[in-house]
């Protein structure tokens, strides 16, 4: 029942060089000037809470564990064409097939919840509670981010290994997510923030005041926001997952920024699908852009359709953080997957090739040298 790709790769790519500047200074300023924003993918989490079983590289299948879950989630609905690892595509076969109902919006969260109990009940250190988890999955608020917490998935035996929780401990006023669930907010909660507010952009129609910021909400290290971009679980309308949603969404927040972009008056900041204080941040902070590929459709449309459509005049030096080409598969031309992804990322954006649990540990210790 475990995904069958290597539990633990090693860290054998190069971290940041400090030749041409130090980036770690760069990086732990913007922190201690409150301008940085780390814009992380599901990834973070969602690969280190599926269970894996070790298998020796030249059996690996090169696929992710987000691609095997829709692999599997693909066979379960019958889907007929080859490229079954894509999610937006699977997604849009399960939407159409079922006559564009609206509760197609939960099918994917709901495999995902049943799977993972499936995993857990072959696993002896939790099996015995895995039948009233069984239950609890009928109450509507009860998902994902609940069943790891019973679970204890993923478990880290030293605290510093995980690196969503040394995210939240840098203690960052925004932090941007296009995952559907709310991991993050239970990590700061956890490091001692008394009030986390959760944002979720309203692309897809009205969303509950509780998820919208107020005219002049301003976050602080003490009172972060965690803005979810593509929706939260809990609000399943609001989850951008097939690829007709990702279009939908461009085109939504492209008519909702421009005047944004031209300097232009628009609507109030409650009523922007992309808050101006988002706005404003996303053009002056330093951005990192942790567990995205460049052929994703949750990067590309975010790339595209929220960070190259804001000014960066103002905006610090920003990294995408990029495994090496030869640990991805698909690529037969290393030094040519290189040069173009160096390439796709402009001023003040560069490429640095390193795994992102490597780059956080690295940022933490760097940051905790800088508080010294």
């Amino acid at each position: 029942m475990a995904l069958k790709r290597p539990k633990n790769r090693p860290d054998t790519v190069k971290l940041i060089s400090n030749t041409e500047d130090d980036i770690w200074a760069t990086l732990c300023r913007a922190i201690a000037e409150e301008s940085f924003i780390p814009i992380i993918s599901n990834t973070l989490r969602g690969e280190a809470i599926f269970p894996t079983e070790e298998t020796a590289p030249e059996t690996s299948t090169g696929f992710t564990v987000q691609e095997e879950l829709v692999m599997e989630w693909a066979t379960r609905l019958g889907y007929p064409l080859r490229e079954n690892y894509y999610l937006e595509r699977v997604a849009h076969y399960n939407y159409v097939t079922k006559e564009r109902i609206p509760e197609t919006k939960t099918d994917y969260l709901n495999f995902l919840n049943s799977y993972l109990l499936d995993i857990a009940a072959e696993d002896e250190a939790v099996a015995e509670v895995v039948p009233d988890l069984r239950k609890q999955l009928r109450k509507p608020d009860f998902g994902l981010t609940d069943i790891t917490k019973e679970l204890d998935y993923p478990h880290f035996e030293n605290p510093a290994d995980d690196p969503l929780r040394l995210l939240a401990k840098l203690r960052l006023p925004i932090y941007v997510t296009t995952s559907y669930y709310d991991f993050l907010q239970r990590l700061l909660y956890e490091e001692g923030c008394q009030v986390v507010h959760t944002h979720i952009c309203p692309w897809a129609g009205n969303i509950d005041p509780a998820y919208l910021p107020s005219a002049n909400f301003k976050p602080t290290p003490a009172e972060p926001v965690v803005y979810h971009l593509f929706g939260l679980d809990k609000v399943p309308a609001s989850l951008v997952l097939s690829e007709d949603d990702y279009l939908d969404f461009l085109v939504k927040v492209a008519q909702d920024t421009a005047p944004v972009v031209k300097g232009l008056p628009g609507a109030e900041a409650s009523q922007r699908l992309i808050p101006l204080y988002l706005w404003e941040a996303l053009n002056s902070s330093a951005l990192v852009l942790l567990g995205y590929r460049l052929q994703d459709w949750d990067f590309r449309i975010l790339f595209r359709g929220i960070i190259n459509a804001s000014e960066a005049k103002l905006r610090r030096r920003s990294l995408a953080i990029q495994l090496d080409p030869t640990k991805q598969k698909g690529v037969e031309n290393e030094a040519q997957a290189r040069d173009y992804l160096e390439k796709y990322f402009r001023p003040p954006f560069k490429v640095e090739w390193d795994i992102t649990n490597n780059f956080v540990k690295t940022l933490w210790q760097e940051w905790l040298k800088w508080q010294k």
